[in-house]
């Protein structure tokens, strides 16, 4: 769909901040052909100023009815598109009370698609938020003694990189031991770790707005043949996913790159996540490495500066799970290597 001459109400946070710089907690963006306003309240006026970028137009709502309504009628909108990903049902009939004569139509993902290729500054930024998501791992490390609880590291992951200057959380740190290592998105419990427990972190800081996301599989100083033997596959599975991304593949094709090599080895039952998804002010975008029917754009081409995870892993209930996740950015051209913006030993 052609946006460039449709009226669009930005409301999803991401969206707004990406398009205008401004970041607070009402930020508006009514896209007109001819024009953009920045659509905020009195709290962000000096904020506003400052942050927003050239060639939008900052409007301090006093009266959303009434100042809205002054915007329509100056550039004769009848017809307003939205985001329906963030738009919610009870803001459609909000909004629909106050503006009978406007005519809402639902946009699906267009504007973050918007966001979906970094520049090489986002890039930076992404890179800088993992090297402090690593520096994080590295001291939260000296507390995996015996005896320590999930909760109790997943918390010291949290403190640790609040301390160290993140915003906040990508999301909630995923600590794992033992056989509770076989669930893909596992809540940290009061479980300690035990001498011959396999150890499994899944964690990511926000920083400049930019999300971090990596995961480590940590085996014990004895560990089974078959854990050695997993991980040995699943870190198989990884490179062979990061030394073959290309532009122009799909992300089913990207799914396979890891798939494939469990399915060789009779274990591709066992993977049973995606490949990997896009990064960037969300910890989850566009694309999404996968070939799972739920997965909207499993079928949308890779370009050259996207940013994704590749995180697979094998998970065997009752006994343990392995993953390994790092962030890289596609390369220029059909023929160049991706460039891997995760750094910490595997």
């Amino acid at each position: 769909m052609n946006l460039e001459n449709k009226n669009i109400l930005i409301t999803k946070p991401e969206n707004a901040y990406y398009q205008t710089g401004f970041k607070g907690s009402f930020a508006q963006l009514l896209k007109t052909p001819t024009k953009s306003y920045l659509i905020t309240d009195s709290r962000y006026k000096l904020m506003a100023e400052s942050k927003c970028k050239p060639g939008i137009q900052i409007l301090i709502i006093e009266d959303y009815q009434k100042d809205l309504s002054e915007i329509f009628k100056n550039h004769k909108i009848k017809t307003l598109y939205f985001e329906s990903t963030d738009f919610t049902y009870a803001k459609f009939l909000g909004f629909q009370k106050l503006f009978p004569k406007i005519k809402l139509k639902p946009l699906k993902n267009e504007i973050d698609l918007l966001r979906i290729i970094k520049t090489d500054q986002e890039i930076d930024l992404i890179q800088k938020s993992q090297l402090l998501n690593e520096k994080v791992l590295t001291q939260a490390l000296k507390f995996l003694k015996p005896g320590v609880t999930e909760k109790e590291l997943a918390n010291k992951i949290v403190t640790i990189g609040l301390e160290m200057g993140a915003e906040k959380v990508s999301f909630d740190p995923i600590v794992a031991f033992g056989k509770n290592s076989a669930s893909p998105h596992y809540t940290p419990d009061n479980c300690k770790l035990g001498k011959n427990d396999i150890v499994l972190i899944d964690m990511g800081f926000v920083l400049n707005g930019y999300c971090s996301d990596m995961s480590r599989t940590f085996l014990p100083k004895n560990p089974t043949p078959k854990m050695q033997k997993i991980y040995d596959l699943v870190l198989q599975a990884q490179n062979n996913c990061i030394n073959n991304l290309r532009p122009g593949m799909t992300g089913i094709q990207a799914d396979k790159l890891s798939r494939d090599i469990f399915k060789q080895a009779g274990l591709d039952q066992y993977f049973t996540h995606a490949n990997g998804h896009g990064v960037g002010l969300e910890i989850h975008e566009s694309p999404s490495l996968s070939s799972k029917a739920k997965h909207k754009d499993k079928k949308l081409n890779l370009a050259t500066n996207m940013v994704v995870t590749v995180e697979p892993g094998l998970y065997f209930e009752g006994e343990f799970g392995i993953r390994i996740e790092d962030m890289v950015a596609i390369g220029a051209n059909k023929n160049s290597s991706v460039r891997n913006l995760t750094q910490f030993p595997k």
